[in-house]
């Protein structure tokens, strides 16, 4: 198991919104490092993703792993609706091998497809809106 810790301070210097740094500061008395999990105890999904800049460890493993599985989880409803369109299947598929082999080359050929994934699901997002 990997352990990501952060520290008031570290996040303070991200700039966090007024409602999360209240709610993390209320529960996080004290600036010594602690374990991200605390952020998502007392501040949740969103905030602990967040924070996930303000790591005291390297975690882009862990948000490119985060990533992929929030993306995975939701597939089925994109090809549902577009079973032509292997964009954001690509993307995660290239998301998976750079976590496999973290090359240059792995990171550019993910963050292509993301990046063609994420204009295909715009133009949805602005069709059912």
């Amino acid at each position: 198991m990997f352990t990501l810790t952060t520290s008031l301070e570290r996040i303070r210097a991200c700039s966090p919104c007024r409602e999360g740094w209240r709610r993390l500061t209320e529960s996080n008395p004290g600036d010594g490092e602690f374990n991200i999990l605390r952020v998502l105890e007392s501040n949740g999904v969103q905030d602990m993703l967040w924070c996930l800049r303000a790591t005291v460890e390297d975690s882009k493993s862990v948000s490119v792993t985060l990533a992929i599985e929030f993306a995975a989880d939701v597939l089925q409803i994109f090809e549902a609706a577009y079973p032509k369109d292997n964009r954001p299947r690509l993307a995660i598929e290239a998301a998976r091998e750079y976590l496999r082999n973290p090359s240059q080359d792995a990171a550019d050929a993910a963050a292509d497809a993301a990046d063609a994934a994420a204009r295909q699901i715009e133009i949805v997002r602005k069709v059912l809106q």
